[in-house]
């Protein structure tokens, strides 16, 4: 069994995709651009959005220098965790806090 983690994140494309969102993009951009349900949304489906997001916005984008490098940068976008983009987002960007119904206390 192989380790594909990078620099922290599940694999190199992850990494990538966020390194140019936090730094090229911003949170604050998606976090004003995307409304988050707390109570219903998982880390995959909150990572999900963020990408589909991205993604849409690189296509409005096409042509400027930091699309073809984020482009380049993160490679195959299949590789790409939701999940861990949904927790950073989640954790990291102080978005929502969400608790799975099975894990919920009592009187929560």
């Amino acid at each position: 069994m192989s380790d594909d983690t990078y620099n922290g994140w599940a694999n190199r494309e992850t990494w990538a995709f966020m390194l140019h969102v936090d730094n090229t993009i911003g949170c604050e951009f998606v976090t004003d651009s995307l409304e988050f349900d707390d109570d219903n949304e998982s880390d995959y489906h909150i990572g999900e959005r963020v990408a589909d997001m991205v993604r849409d916005l690189l296509d409005e984008c096409e042509g400027a220098d930091w699309v073809r490098m984020m482009r380049d940068d993160v490679g195959s976008w299949w590789r790409i965790d939701y999940r861990e983009i949904g927790a950073h987002v989640r954790a990291d960007w102080g978005v929502v806090s969400y608790t799975p119904a099975r894990f919920r206390l009592v009187g929560e």
